[in-house]
């Protein structure tokens, strides 16, 4: 990673007590896999999903007020950590009643975001165009495109959106149910192609989740998108929120992680946030943050 600012997980550890503007980095889950030898990544790719900021009242366990903060911690403890590029998968926002606060709050947390020192990519989220229309959250944002792909030492990363309804409409102005989720058969098309193209293995990247696993949170066609990735025989590793928890299975020899939400829990001790590692076989880790669990090490497929 090109960064010289990177820390080694030790030292950064040992920095637990420093306060950052919305809470400490202190609090870490148990790791789930060991250290495994001298090996040292060469990539890093920042997590946050689920931020939901709004500048409105708490609700349950979602403390809209407090993802500010927690931003501020995340970002600052990965341009300390050292990545090449971060996503924001979905919900960047949460629904504040009317257009102009919307636009307001995505340009206050978007900031936020900004003050990384690497390059940025978005996953939308239902809430992200709750009354926003797409073009409208990019116009606000550093989004570029609702769907698209990078590489980063030899691993493709695809992000989806998944934000249409079943007629393959976009998600805009409330014209939408958050349980109807799907992928349009276009963006199914450019998924094959991108696998097809795509140099090594590959990471995907999404909001509602494509496991199949539990109904609500999941995108209606998502065996669909299945069938493509375990075709391609390139997909070692899928990456989702929305569902607000830690949680990693396995289908079909492919891994999926869902990322725990910004938004649970007041206060920096319930920040949580992470840095996948890339190493040279292309195998990866998931480095946990405050209440981000660790992920054991995932094999590049063959």
């Amino acid at each position: 990673m090109p960064n010289s600012k990177t820390l080694t997980r030790r030292r950064f550890l040992g920095q637990a007590g420093l306060a950052l503007a919305g809470g400490c980095l202190a609090g870490r889950l148990p790791i789930a896999f060991a250290e495994g030898g001298s090996a040292e990544p060469v990539a890093g790719l920042g997590l946050i999903t689920d931020v939901h900021y709004a500048d409105i009242a708490t609700r349950g366990s979602r403390h809209y007020r407090d993802s500010l903060g927690k931003m501020r911690a995340a970002v600052t403890g990965l341009n300390e950590l050292g990545i090449d590029a971060a996503v924001v998968m979905g919900d960047l926002i949460d629904s504040a009643g009317d257009l102009e606060s919307e636009v307001r709050h995505l340009r206050t947390i978007d900031a936020e975001y900004a003050r990384l020192e690497a390059d940025r990519h978005y996953v939308l989220g239902n809430h992200c165009v709750h009354l926003l229309t797409k073009d409208e959250f990019i116009e606000n944002s550093g989004m570029t495109s609702p769907h698209s792909s990078f590489d980063l030492a030899g691993v493709r990363f695809i992000i989806l959106d998944s934000c249409f309804t079943s007629e393959g409409e976009p998600y805009q102005r409330g014209n939408f149910s958050w349980t109807d989720a799907n992928l349009p058969d276009d963006q199914l098309a450019w998924f094959e192609q991108q696998l097809d193209e795509a140099p090594g293995p590959a990471v995907v990247l999404t909001h509602q989740r494509i496991d199949g696993l539990e109904g609500p949170h999941n995108v209606r066609n998502g065996a669909a998108a299945r069938a493509i990735m375990e075709a391609s025989g390139k997909v070692m590793l899928v990456l989702s929120g929305h569902s607000h928890q830690n949680l990693h299975e396995q289908v079909n020899g492919i891994d999926y992680v869902v990322v725990r939400a910004m938004v649970e829990g007041a206060g920096g001790e319930n920040n949580s946030f992470g840095r996948l590692l890339v190493f040279e076989d292309h195998s990866l880790r998931l480095e946990g943050h405050v209440r981000q669990a660790d992920v054991e090490p995932i094999s590049a497929p063959g």
